[in-house]
């Protein structure tokens, strides 16, 4: 089921270094601001089966 948020003035993707900057900056400036940014840390190959069809080398 869809969740209808609420409006912002500014959404950004991925809150590092430069989307933090960005966000103070539009936030300063009285806007309504949301950071998103991923989740925990996934290790492909470790949670992700890879099949030997996918490796180039053999």
């Amino acid at each position: 089921m869809t969740t209808k948020l609420p409006r912002k003035d500014v959404v950004i993707v991925g809150f590092g270094w430069t989307g933090a900057i960005m966000a103070e900056q539009l936030t300063l400036e009285g806007l309504d601001v949301l950071a998103l940014e991923r989740g925990l840390w996934r290790n492909t190959s470790t949670d992700y089966a890879v099949t030997n069809a996918q490796d180039e080398v053999r």
